[in-house]
């Protein structure tokens, strides 16, 4: 597996886990907030598990935040209809997840 293809699973990992984290505090659909807090921690997990495996320099993490913010935007607009935050807020929230990743 290349570095390429880590980069894309990594920020596939950390976008669930950023939405999983996210969605709770949104959502009017209290049956799923426990599902959602057991998924971002499982997509927590694999992330810190991936990102242990390579050193990144700081183009690729920039690379990694760039398809996590875009694809965290994507998930929430597509999949998450009910949910309501401000593009700034969700930026806000999408970067202090980041934070916990990538320093």
């Amino acid at each position: 597996m290349g570095k390429t293809h880590d980069i894309e699973n990594i920020s596939n990992l950390i976008a669930q886990a950023t939405v999983h984290k996210i969605v709770p505090d949104y959502t009017n659909k209290p049956e799923s907030i426990e599902h959602m807090k057991k998924e971002e921690i499982e997509y927590k997990s694999q992330s810190f598990k991936r990102l242990s495996r390579t050193k990144y320099n700081e183009e690729d993490k920039k690379e990694i935040k760039e398809k996590v913010i875009r694809k965290v935007q994507n998930i929430i607009n597509s999949k998450y209809l009910d949910i309501a935050i401000k593009e700034e807020e969700l930026l806000e929230k999408i970067n202090q997840e980041l934070f916990e990743y990538i320093r």
